[in-house]
């Protein structure tokens, strides 16, 4: 998405950069995969609204991609909250940091 960019800072942390003149609404979805289902196993999303993100602002996250648990990022130009269920506009695989987070980071 043209002047939306997401940037993994390490494997906890991530940051979403608006340098649009526009105001964007972010999601971040944390695809877990589930044993206890009913119907046996499969993935499901977590989802965590982000929010409002400005025109020129930077969002930092606490969260990251794993091998185990992907995250996504979704970017609305709408809020989206609970029981949305339209198409984002953007959404960004957050790939594997290779780096630890700082201590006392997280």
């Amino acid at each position: 998405m043209p002047g939306i960019a997401v940037r993994v800072i390490d494997r906890a942390h991530f940051e979403i950069t608006n340098a649009t003149t526009w105001t964007y609404f972010g999601r971040v979805m944390s695809w877990v995969t589930e044993d206890e289902l009913v119907c046996g196993r499969g993935v499901i999303g977590h989802d965590s609204p982000v929010g409002r993100i400005g025109p020129g602002e930077t969002i930092e996250w606490s969260d990251g991609s794993t091998v185990d648990v992907p995250v996504t990022v979704e970017i609305w130009d709408h809020p989206c909250g609970e029981g949305c269920d339209g198409a984002p506009i953007g959404a960004y695989l957050l790939p594997i940091s290779p780096l630890e987070p700082a201590p006392g980071s997280t």
